[in-house]
């Protein structure tokens, strides 16, 4: 369903960073949302391009840029460690070091050299369609399990010291709220 063309459009430019944003938002809502167009938004070193016909609905009903809904660098997945790729249709888990330094510079540059469907096919991929149910044990930072239906389990931690990119975080609750949700209909 696309976004009402009556949807408020702010661009805000950041001079300590360089950086332009625009952020086109329903009223009353304070993600970002791409209608159409070519848009880009940059905001700490993370790239989501948006060509025409390529915006996506994210989990709440909202529109994002190119499937990618947020990241979370340097996190803890089963024990390794990786950035976590929250795409509309699942997560990708890239592994990187286990150091927390940067990891919103890495995410960045990883999303701006690469089509997150190439990055579904070269990683793990989780298809949201796979999980059975979700256990939330910490919001903050994240610790959570995902059951799959084949009943092997994820784990997703954050670290206390990873970097925040955006409202990743609250897109990442907000995700997993609405798979434990499914699970209970």
């Amino acid at each position: 369903m696309p976004v009402s063309l009556r949807a408020t459009i702010s661009v805000v430019v950041i001079a300590a960073f360089g950086l332009l944003i625009v952020v086109v938002g329903a009223p009353g809502h304070g993600y970002p949302l791409i209608a159409g167009g070519v848009v880009v938004v940059a905001a700490v070193g993370l790239l989501m391009r948006a060509g025409p016909g390529s915006a996506t609905r994210g989990p709440s009903g909202l529109t994002f840029a190119a499937g990618v809904l947020g990241a979370l660098p340097n996190v803890r997945v089963d024990g390794g460690h990786a950035d976590v790729i929250l795409l509309e249709k699942g997560l990708v888990f890239v592994p990187c070091p286990d150091k927390t330094d940067d990891g919103d510079k890495r995410v960045g540059a990883l999303l701006a050299g690469h089509d997150p469907a190439d990055l579904a096919t070269r990683y793990r991929y989780l298809a949201y369609d796979d999980v059975a149910t979700v256990r939330v044990d910490r919001p903050v930072p994240i610790d959570a399990t995902l059951l799959l239906h084949d009943g092997r389990t994820v784990t997703v931690r954050e670290r206390w010291t990873a970097e925040r990119v955006d409202r990743s975080e609250d897109v990442f609750l907000e995700i997993l709220s609405d798979l434990r949700d499914k699970a209970d209909r």
